[in-house]
């Protein structure tokens, strides 16, 4: 299970409090694990160099039992915080692509970038311009009894045909 806090004395045995939080903020499996420091040690430049290297917190000892409680549910609330942040940051990722994937669908990808640079207004000028209307005959009771594929397939023909005599004339 991953922790939601960790709790750090400044003062061990083998590595001090610093040493660790160094290390934890190192470490992409620990680095955004909330830890708030604890110590006798009251000394203003220990605060700061423990913020400093990444801790959230510190507290003195003794530690006051409503006081811990208080700024434990701080921590874990900016840790939760923090993950619905990411967690909509990547949805909001996820749904610019598929916009841009559908946009992509239906228009070139040069009016794509024209749209995604900033461009309002679209429009070209060609000098010589060829427009096709056309009407197909008994095209809704015609697709109604197509499979979808098959329909698509049938359009892309007839339209890639078009345009070779649109080439060819």
């Amino acid at each position: 299970e991953p922790f939601d806090v960790i709790l750090l004395d400044l003062m061990m045995p083998d590595l001090n409090g610093f040493e660790v939080l160094a290390r934890l903020k190192a470490d992409s499996h620990t680095q955004n694990i909330p830890v708030i420091m604890i110590s006798g040690n009251n000394k203003q430049e220990k605060v700061i160099q423990s913020l400093e290297i990444g801790a959230e917190d510190y507290l003195f000892k003794p530690v006051n039992a409503l006081l811990l409680k208080v700024r434990i549910n701080a921590c874990i609330e900016r840790k939760r915080a923090q993950a619905r942040e990411n967690f909509y940051s990547e949805q909001l990722k996820l749904e610019k692509k598929n916009s841009e994937n559908l946009l992509l669908n239906i228009l070139p990808p040069q009016i794509v970038d024209r749209i995604n640079a900033g461009e309002k207004l679209i429009a070209d000028h060609f000098d010589a311009t060829t427009v096709l209307f056309s009407d197909l005959v008994g095209f809704t009771e015609i697709s109604a009894q197509m499979e979808a594929t098959e329909l698509l397939r049938d359009l892309n023909s007839l339209f890639s045909r078009f345009d070779s005599l649109a080439k060819e004339h």
